[in-house]
């Protein structure tokens, strides 16, 4: 029967590469510890025999406490460990040190951090010519080493700048492993991009800033907006995690909450939040500022934690533990957060204290809405017979003004959202060579399906129940040409909600079509549905209503390219999805 002795998933089955040879882990803790060595190596087949023998080495002396480099790490367990069927389950390739940034707090650029580990001037240099790793991997896979369900991270400097990576990075993926690639996002890998389509796998960007400004300031070169578009065009493959590690230089509400809406902009899966690896200190002002992106991005609903290099590298502060007072200032913030100024003069917290106050009033409206549409039903339009026929006519034509923005060739399908098409969508449903494909949603999806039942009328496309602001819990990211909203944004309850929602519900390129009446919640004194106003202020799009107005070309410039045409009673907004 197995004993439980002291060790660590890496010392039972990991395998880290350095410029200079092969090291058991690649974590650095306390500033000066940590990276235990196996041996000398520069490419070639995997030294098997050096590899057990130093593990073994190291697991007997921890027992006794006789192992400097593993003094305090977080990583040390003291439990029955499973001998592996694998020499290898885990890898991290750390070998190359060549990086087209200069990120201030990474080890490259500080000054030699430590006397045990391998951040040395001569070793970081003979990283700027890596030795080559396919090889390796090869005799891994080929011997019978690698377990196909291993775990690969790659690092270092800039992983994707490596000749070999491409090569390499596809050779792991036949073997079925899971990778996950820590990059700056400032180069662009069709490998990595395919790769991004396998379940596990995974790239990790420490972008770090909300401005081109302040990631200027930390990483010295202007990459900020290229960053964010390879991110955006890896997420819309598969998982991206965003990263943002806290150093003084960042560390400020509003650049936490510019991160944040471009990372919600970008489609990212996660936010990582993480500390300085090789600073101890952590301020009563740090905990609460991280405690305010955590809350932010929660109340986004944006998948996000604490992690990585920093938090692991000192763990007897007891980071993101409850006794050390990181999660309980989490979770007040998340209890309190009322106020944050966020650009285009919106107050996120002014607005987000409305909505509940707002959304029991547009309450109020919905049988008010609906008593309107089945009048207007019954009436076969009123006084828009023709908009009737048309919309209750299967071969109606799609209109000049949406086909004039959808970008589809012959034989193409045409998947379109119509957001509050009410009882019947208002799209036409023909496009000669294409197919077209209509998705009407309203909140009142129910109630006008059941009295079109009890008239006998038969929509051509019968409209479901769907929250604008709930779109993508419905719909697959990046899923449509062209979303359709007539005269209906201003009756959500939350209209930068939904603005967002369908931002994420549209392909890259795809279009909104805004078409709506100047300042219609006014002129309805903001009652029932009618609780907000779009209008044209100084050419820009706005959303607004008797307490407050803010700029949406502001707010989703990162995401979109706005043109906006209007007149006294009547305004037209086109969002493009970048």
């Amino acid at each position: 029967m197995y004993k439980p002795y002291q060790s660590c998933e890496w010392l039972e089955g990991g395998l880290a590469f350095a410029p200079d040879g092969l090291y058991v882990c690649c974590l650095v803790h306390h500033g000066d510890l940590g990276w235990p060595k196996i041996c000398n190596f520069t490419g070639g087949p995997l030294p098997v025999g050096k590899i057990l023998e130093r593990r073994e080495n190291i697991v007997r002396l921890i027992q006794s406490d006789g192992f400097k480099a593993c003094h305090g790490c977080g990583l040390k367990k003291n439990e029955i460990w499973n001998k592996n069927n694998w020499l290898i389950e885990k890898i991290n390739f750390s070998h190359s040190t060549k990086c087209n940034l200069r990120c201030s707090y990474c080890y490259l650029q500080r000054p030699q951090t430590s006397s045990r580990w391998w951040d040395t001037p001569a070793v970081i240099q003979k990283g700027l010519k890596p030795y080559p790793v396919g090889e390796t991997v090869s005799s891994m896979i080929d011997g019978c080493f690698l377990s196909p369900e291993a775990t690969i991270a790659w690092g270092g400097g800039e992983p994707l700048l490596l000749d070999e990576f491409d090569s390499v990075y596809e050779q792991l993926a036949s073997h079925g492993v899971r990778q996950s690639v820590a990059t700056n996002g400032t180069v662009w890998s069709d490998a990595l991009a395919g790769g991004l389509t396998s379940d596990g796998n995974d790239i990790v960007c420490s972008v770090d800033a909300g401005s081109s400004e302040t990631y200027i300031g930390i990483k010295k070169r202007d990459c900020f907006e290229t960053v964010w578009k390879n991110l955006a065009a890896y997420a819309r493959r598969g998982t991206v995690v965003a990263k943002y590690i806290f150093i003084p230089k960042n560390s400020s509400k509003r650049e936490v909450i510019g991160f944040i809406d471009r990372a919600e902009n970008s489609g990212v899966a996660q936010i990582t939040w993480d500390v300085d690896a090789f600073d101890s200190e952590t301020s009563d002002s740090l905990v609460r500022l991280v405690a305010f992106a955590r809350a932010e991005a929660d109340r986004r609903g944006i998948k996000n934690s604490m992690g990585g290099c920093g938090i692991l590298g000192f763990p007897e502060k007891e980071i993101d533990k409850t006794r050390n007072g990181w999660e309980r200032a989490f979770k007040r913030t998340k209890q309190n957060l009322r106020a944050t100024l966020t650009s285009g003069q919106l107050l996120l917290g002014g607005y987000h204290r409305r909505i509940k106050k707002l959304k029991a009033e547009w309450r109020k409206g919905l049988p008010e809405e609906m008593d309107v549409w089945e009048r207007w039903i019954d009436g076969q339009g009123l006084d828009w017979p023709e908009d009737y026929a048309f919309r209750m006519d299967p071969r109606s034509a799609l209109q000049p003004h949406i086909r004039d923005e959808v970008d589809a060739p012959p034989g193409a399908d045409v998947f379109i959202l119509d957001a509050g098409a009410g009882p019947l969508t208002g799209v036409g449903k023909q496009w000669p060579g294409r197919n077209v494909v209509i998705f009407p949603i309203d909140v009142l999806a129910e109630e006008y399906n059941d009295f079109l039942r009890k008239t006998k009328r038969t929509p051509p496309v019968r409209t479901e129940s769907v929250d604008m602001e709930t779109l993508s819990s419905r719909f697959e990211r990046n899923f449509f040409d062209f979303v359709y909203v007539c005269n209906s944004l201003h009756c959500c309850y939350d209209p930068v909600k939904a603005l967002r929602e369908m931002v994420r519900v549209l392909k890259p390129g795809g279009a909104i079509f805004l078409s709506h009446s100047v300042r219609e919640g006014g002129n309805r004194n903001y009652r029932g549905m009618y609780q907000w106003d779009l209008f044209s202020r100084n050419g820009d799009l706005t959303l607004g209503n008797a307490d407050m107005a803010f700029g949406v070309n502001h707010l989703l410039a990162a995401a979109t390219d706005i043109s906006v045409e209007h007149s006294d009673s009547w305004l037209v907004a086109v969002l493009r999805k970048k």
